[in-house]
């Protein structure tokens, strides 16, 4: 049988397709099989920024009426979450400056 590969790094796991998810290490449901370094965040070096991921709730999507607001709590989440403002708003405070906290 085929086995699985990381949706991440696309390394073969050890999983084959028919295996069920409750079985699995590594599964992200919505978004496929990781490998397990790439789960365990082993391979999160800075060369490989194209093959990170995060989540975004389906309660944010859901509650944020417009893309483009949408798209300011997406990388509000990554600052939040990777620490760097690397976005194209220099100062995030002036920016929030009268939005309610998402």
């Amino acid at each position: 049988m085929a086995k699985d590969k990381c949706i991440m790094c696309g390394a073969e796991t050890p999983y084959e397709y028919e295996t069920h998810i409750d079985y699995r290490y590594g599964y992200v449901e919505g978004a496929g099989q990781c490998c397990a370094d790439c789960y365990d965040g082993k391979k999160s070096e800075p060369s490989n920024d194209h093959l990170q991921h995060f989540l975004v709730s389906v309660y944010t999507v859901k509650s944020t009426p417009n893309d483009a607001e949408l798209g300011a709590k997406v990388r509000q989440a990554y600052w939040e979450i990777y620490g760097e403002n690397t976005g194209s708003y220099a100062d995030l405070e002036t920016y929030r400056r009268g939005r309610s906290k998402f």
